[in-house]
């Protein structure tokens, strides 16, 4: 028995729909509207229904989908484009593990402590604030450098200001997906 829930319906609409104790319950845009006070509490209840019910959240609010579920359906156009775990999903698309480091030292010399390390495919430096360089790093074989960076950084005695790894949210992995490619078709 499946129960369905508009965002517009209040509290008491939920209690009736919770009354049978339902195997799934669909929730379509529930935060729509909601002040952050609210917001919150809504999670809160999502996460904790999902604890005992199965919850469907049909939503356009990405970012609320990344707060709250655990496993995402992506769907454009009637065709699901992708089914997984919002951090499997986030892994599948991510930028070929590059990191991002804000470092304090001039980019011939960053260019000269990382030119031949085997690890580091490229580089490219801009300008940062003050004497820092925003350096974006691409792995060979898609390892982890931030360790790699770290430990330079430190053999140097640069000072570092930044050290991650960008994730792509799943508004742009949704993106992605969703965009058309030439001639039309996804």
């Amino acid at each position: 028995m499946a129960s369905f829930l508009r965002a517009t319906a209040n509290a008491w609409g939920l209690a009736d729909a919770l009354v049978h104790e339902p195997d799934l319950i669909i929730l379509d845009e529930p935060t729509i509207g909601l002040d952050p006070h609210q917001l919150r509490s809504v999670r809160a209840l999502i996460k904790e229904l999902g604890r005992q019910h199965t919850v469907l959240l049909s939503t356009h609010i990405l970012t609320e989908v990344e707060m709250t579920c655990s496993r995402v359906l992506i769907l454009n156009q009637g065709r699901i484009l992708a089914a997984d775990r919002v951090e499997d999903l986030e892994s599948r698309f991510s930028q070929d593990g590059r990191v991002v480091a804000e470092i304090d030292a001039t980019p011939e010399a960053i260019r000269d402590a990382f030119r031949d390390l085997p690890e580091v495919a490229s580089i490219e430096i801009q300008a940062a604030a003050g004497s820092f360089q925003r350096v974006a790093f691409t792995p060979r074989a898609g390892e982890d450098l931030r360790p790699l960076v770290f430990e330079q950084v430190r053999q140097h005695d640069w000072s570092l200001r930044e050290l991650t790894r960008p994730r792509l949210s799943l508004e742009d992995i949704f993106i992605q997906l969703t965009q058309k490619k030439k001639g039309g078709d996804l």
